[in-house]
């Protein structure tokens, strides 16, 4: 269980620093877009579109540490007033259906990105973008977001075992 817990930390750590960075690329973009239309009458012309693929790609990354980390919110009104024992029973429970809806996410997304990989599927914009990589950035995020909830519920279920 440690060398799991190891390995959630580490692809979590990978999966907060592409979140962050693309981040950094949305400000830099962004900026670059505004000095550029500002000083120079120019422009890039890809930048909303490239944007909006970064912004999907920060959300998508920073799932999993997210819900690592305790950061999510969180309606505490019922799960106050439970015992240790009913609360490792419900998070097992509720943690489980959305391990079930990311397996169900993640389906699509891999079939949307192989759709659009063997399709040679590219944006229609100034530079045709392939449409299969911010795909595949999203289905890597849902992917360690699916080991995070993996570990969760099993830390509860032992949790759970403990109290009995």
């Amino acid at each position: 269980m440690q060398f799991y817990k190891t390995m959630i930390d580490r692809f979590c750590n990978v999966c907060s620093g592409g979140a962050a960075l693309a981040v950094g690329l949305m400000v830099f973009l962004i900026l670059l877009e505004i000095i550029l239309r500002n000083v120079f009458d120019h422009s890039l012309l890809i930048v909303e579109e490239m944007v909006g693929y970064l912004l999907s790609a920060s959300i998508f990354l920073a799932l999993g540490p997210t819900f690592h980390k305790g950061s999510m919110i969180q309606m505490t009104m019922i799960t106050d007033r439970l015992e240790k024992r009913s609360l490792a029973f419900l998070e097992i429970v509720t943690v489980g259906l959305g391990f079930c809806l990311t397996l169900f996410w993640m389906r699509y997304v891999f079939r949307a990105a192989w759709r659009f990989y063997n399709r040679g599927i590219a944006s229609n914009g100034a530079w045709p973008f392939p449409l299969w990589i911010p795909e595949v950035v999203s289905f890597f995020g849902l992917f360690i977001l699916a080991l995070v909830l993996t570990h969760h519920i099993l830390s509860k279920f032992f949790i759970a075992i403990e109290g009995a």
